[in-house]
């Protein structure tokens, strides 16, 4: 049996003295933004694949997909049982959560050596009263939010409860906006702490991370993708950490909790919607 292919193929050509061509296989998970840009409809007309033309344009260049959903179920079209099938197969956009979208100032760059900061790393259980800087916290959203290497799926949502100049409450982080979405308003530390199983590392934080993972979507990706999701959480979860060592940050990886209670925290449905890892951020005491 031959090997599967990759979600996204490429085939280059070159002549002399010309632009260089890239040819992508279109994947399903960029299918919604080419079938807008092009204003198809997905069922009687579809996309099957891309070519970008530049010179030495390298494949890395184009923006990473993001968090898709399974395509929307039809019981017939007017193509019959082939748009049916089309429609089954396809995966859309996933919309951001209701909300007003609040930019995030722009990050600052640590500046510090990372194998430094890996070796110099470790889980700090206490913080200190004070608020972090929104600045700050920027930072560290922005150099945790990379491309996913194993899975899309992974949400980044933040327990606020000690920063300057954001009102407290439970956020969802949008990577691509360099934003975030309010999902509850008010003080949810107490909350935050019974669900990790009343920790004081989780109650006591300015700042919890809480990545989660929507059902449809993690099994969307396939038979193994429930491994793939929680391996890319830990990816995630890593760069937090390390984005706070390197601005003098105290924060603590948190792998306890109660899941019913960590979804009910979020606002969500826990059969809906997975609670992965919790992991505090605060100033040093």
């Amino acid at each position: 049996m031959p090997p599967p292919m990759p979600a996204t193929c490429w085939k280059t050509c070159a002549w002399p003295g010309t632009a260089r061509a890239f040819m992508r296989a279109c994947c399903p998970r960029s299918m919604t933004r080419r079938r807008r840009a092009l204003g198809i409809d997905g069922v009687e007309e579809g996309v099957l694949a891309m070519m970008v033309l530049g010179r030495a344009m390298p494949p890395a260049a184009l923006p990473a997909a993001g968090p898709y959903l399974p395509g929307a179920a039809a019981a017939s079209t007017s193509i019959g049982v082939t748009g049916v099938i089309q429609r089954a197969t396809s995966l859309r956009e996933e919309a951001a959560p209701p909300g007003e979208l609040i930019p995030l100032p722009a990050p600052v760059v640590a500046g510090k050596d990372l194998y430094a900061t890996i070796a110099a790393r470790r889980s700090e259980r206490r913080f200190g009263s004070g608020p972090v800087a929104l600045e700050t916290l920027s930072s560290i959203l922005d150099g945790m939010a990379q491309p996913p290497q194993l899975s899309a799926a992974v949400h980044a949502n933040i327990v606020v409860n000690r920063v300057a100049g954001l009102p407290p409450g439970v956020y969802r982080f949008l990577p691509r906006q360099h934003a975030l979405v309010r999902l509850r308003s008010g003080d949810f530390a107490t909350a935050a702490r019974s669900a990790a199983l009343s920790q004081d590392v989780i109650g006591d934080a300015a700042v919890v991370l809480v990545l989660s993972a929507a059902r449809v979507q993690v099994l969307a990706e396939g038979a193994r993708a429930y491994r793939q999701v929680l391996i890319e959480a830990g990816l995630v979860s890593e760069r937090w950490l390390l984005g706070a060592a390197a601005r003098g940050m105290a924060a603590c990886p948190v792998g306890a909790f109660y899941d019913d209670e960590a979804a009910a925290l979020l606002g969500a449905d826990p059969k809906e919607h997975w609670v992965l890892h919790f992991a505090a951020l605060g100033l040093r005491p």
